[in-house]
């Protein structure tokens, strides 16, 4: 609970895939010093600090894209294509290739870096993705935007 695996802000994005296809793209923002949020989850009050300036963009090739599965009734997102969300760990140069899945009652992940050149597994989930399930809802702080608003 002390060193969490991942600590980020997301904005969601409505966009279209080239083909039209709706989908929802999740930009990234690294918080500068996360070490004071760690446990925001479980005191949301630490997390009223939290401002804009505190964040830094991931590039947007490391962005996820989310298609919605209407036979699942479930998101499946992944990396954009193209090898090009570099990625840096223990000084290492990798890529970042995610798959993940969200539903009414669970999140699943699955980050694996791998080599530019070879493709081959250099970092993460070497036995199969993170299955979240919720313990305690937080969706009553998300705020809800007039149609047509954000």
């Amino acid at each position: 609970m002390f060193q969490p695996y991942k600590t980020s802000v997301v904005n969601i994005i409505q966009t279209t895939l080239p083909d039209g296809k709706p989908v929802l793209e999740l930009e990234t923002y690294k918080i500068r010093d996360p070490d004071q949020y760690w446990l925001g989850a479980h005191e949301p009050e630490l997390l009223e600090s939290l401002t804009a300036s505190q964040l830094e963009q991931l590039p947007n090739a490391c962005n996820l894209v989310y298609e919605w599965d209407e036979s699942k009734q479930e998101y499946r997102g992944y990396t954009k294509p193209g090898k090009q969300c570099i990625i840096f760990r223990r000084g290492v140069k990798s890529y970042l290739e995610s798959t993940c899945g969200v539903d009414n009652d669970s999140y699943m992940s699955w980050d694996v870096g791998r080599d530019p050149e070879t493709d081959e597994f250099v970092w993460g989930g070497e036995v199969g993705p993170f299955l979240f399930l919720p313990s305690k809802r937080f969706d009553h702080l998300v705020p809800e935007y007039p149609s047509g608003g954000s």
